[in-house]
């Protein structure tokens, strides 16, 4: 994903606050219908700092894993790890431009159903359709919209060893929005796709056309950047593979699996058939002996700690053009890898989610394996980010 921002910093500011905020800051206006909330202020007898603790109520809370959190602030969640910080902020993506020039794009679909146009609907505690909808004041203006949904916990792959589902996709003529259902890791490291240990389990972006925020078709599962496709050199990390089949036109059954397998560390497959058995896969090899040492900091045991092999499940359409494209996700379960089945809790504590530092070296983002030593590392030009 590209990034577009400057860091922006967001304290005492509860999400309706919050959304104003994005909007001047990165030259949006209309970012839909605000959610209803209220506001408990308490001031410490200390210090004369002020502590606001939001509650949103949403749509789904407490009957969908993609519902979004009430005891959450709504921006933090679209964070990695819950921070807040614009530049991990899985909009990002959209924000950035989708590879050509940023801009002319709001948030859209944070409330399921804003202006009377639906954008999201929950089918039980696991299904989701997203809509690819954009209200008339920004066909007008010529914009388009950016909406995402994301697992209320993120899914450990060090212990889940498959998940599946179902997918499909509808709409007019072969050609969607940008849209995609991945797997983002907790500990992303900023400006280092390639070695993000991403899996993107399926996604439409057609370059030639995303980067002029258009609609297009070019299906395909991979690992973000690691792909032989564009970097031959990381077919022992990483493979890919295309669907061969037109964006609006998905029905297939998906599964992802991790698996240890001797020389080869926790392998990461995706694989998809179509209802005539057609298959697919690509795969990730997270911990595969001799990894470049940038690569997948999320499968680094000493410093990923209790997050390592982290993962949410996102759901997005980016570039949202008004036209009746869906996409719908159904029947996922998960798979310990003894084979027992997983329930994804839809009530319970946030995650305690806490990122390493991170040290940028070049265009590379590596993890300071040292930390827990209480050592900074400064030498051979790394500089801290985080």
């Amino acid at each position: 994903m590209s990034v577009g921002l400057s860091k922006m910093v967001f304290f005492g500011l509860d999400s309706r606050c919050m959304l104003v905020v994005v909007c001047i800051s990165l030259g949006l206006s209309g970012c839909g219908t605000p959610p209803t909330s209220t506001t408990t202020t308490t001031t410490s007898t200390v210090t004369t700092t002020t502590t606001t603790t939001t509650t949103t109520l949403w749509s789904g809370e407490g009957q969908s894993i993609w519902a979004w959190r009430e005891d959450v602030d709504w921006f933090k969640q679209t964070t990695s790890d819950y921070s807040g910080d614009p530049v991990k902020s899985t909009l990002q993506g959209c924000w950035g431009g989708g590879g050509g020039t940023p801009g002319g794009v709001e948030q859209v679909g944070i409330e399921n159903v804003e202006r009377g146009i639906t954008y999201a609907k929950y089918q039980g505690e696991t299904g989701i359709t997203l809509y690819n909808g954009l209200n008339q004041s920004m066909k007008q203006q010529n914009k388009k919209g950016c909406f995402m949904r994301k697992s209320r916990v993120p899914v450990d792959l060090s212990q889940i060893g498959k998940i599946e589902l179902d997918i499909k996709t509808s709409g007019s003529g072969p050609n969607s929005p940008w849209w995609a259902f991945w797997l983002e890791p907790v500990v992303y490291p900023i400006g280092n796709m390639e070695g993000s240990a991403e899996i993107d389990v399926i996604e439409n972006y057609d370059y030639k056309k995303t980067r002029l925020h258009q609609d297009g078709s070019k299906v395909k599962t991979q690992f973000s950047q690691c792909d032989p496709d564009l970097h031959p050199q990381d077919a022992q990390w990483c493979t890919s593979t295309h669907w061969n089949v037109d964006s609006t036109k998905i029905d297939h059954h998906v599964e992802v699996s991790a698996q240890d397998r001797p020389g080869q560390g926790r392998v990461i497959e995706v694989k998809h058939c179509d209802r005539n058995n057609r298959c697919g896969s690509a795969r990730m090899f997270a911990t595969k002996p001799g990894l470049p040492s940038s690569f997948f900091p999320v499968w680094k045991k000493a410093s990923a700690g209790d997050m390592y092999g982290h993962y949410w499940m996102v759901l997005d359409i980016w570039y949202t053009s008004g036209t009746d494209f869906s996409l719908d996700i159904s029947n996922v379960k998960f798979h310990k890898d003894d084979g027992s089945e997983w329930k994804m809790p839809l009530k319970g504590d946030p995650p305690p989610l806490k990122s390493p530092v991170l040290l940028r070296h070049g265009n590379a983002s590596v993890l300071d394996v040292e930390e827990e030593e209480g050592e900074k590392e400064q030498e051979g030009g790394f500089e801290v980010i985080i």
